[in-house]
């Protein structure tokens, strides 16, 4: 099964995210930015899912570590309730930016779409 990390501070959109897309995909969870950086050093995690706003490091610097020190390849989504101008965002580093809310739907398209890029990638 295809695993992705979703990270968020807000314990409700984790357990939404986790429920809606279970039956998807082999999801890990945390509201921390720095557990998830463990976790992504530890375990191969190839599609990352983080929210921008979040205490001690936003989405982007999370991403920005990532990408810079932990594994270059990893395919990034990043999600907020603002919109995409009002945030500084690094657009080489990030595959997608998703709006808060998003539809079921919408966010199982769009993390296909990140494994496809993935596999192009290979």
């Amino acid at each position: 099964m295809k695993k992705i990390i979703y990270i968020d501070d807000e314990i409700i959109n984790l357990e939404l995210f986790r429920i809606n897309l279970r039956n998807h995909y082999e999801i890990t969870v945390t509201d921390s930015p720095v557990k998830a950086l463990e976790i992504i050093d530890k375990e191969r995690i190839d599609v990352i899912v983080t929210d921008y706003k979040m205490p001690v490091m936003n989405g982007m610097q999370l991403i920005n570590n990532v990408k810079n020190n932990i594994n270059p390849q990893a395919v990034c989504i990043l999600l907020s309730g603002f919109i995409e101008s009002e945030l500084d965002i690094d657009k080489s580093k990030v595959f997608l930016f998703i709006k808060k809310p998003y539809r079921k739907t919408e966010m199982i398209e769009q993390i296909e779409l990140a494994f496809s890029q993935l596999q192009g990638i290979a």
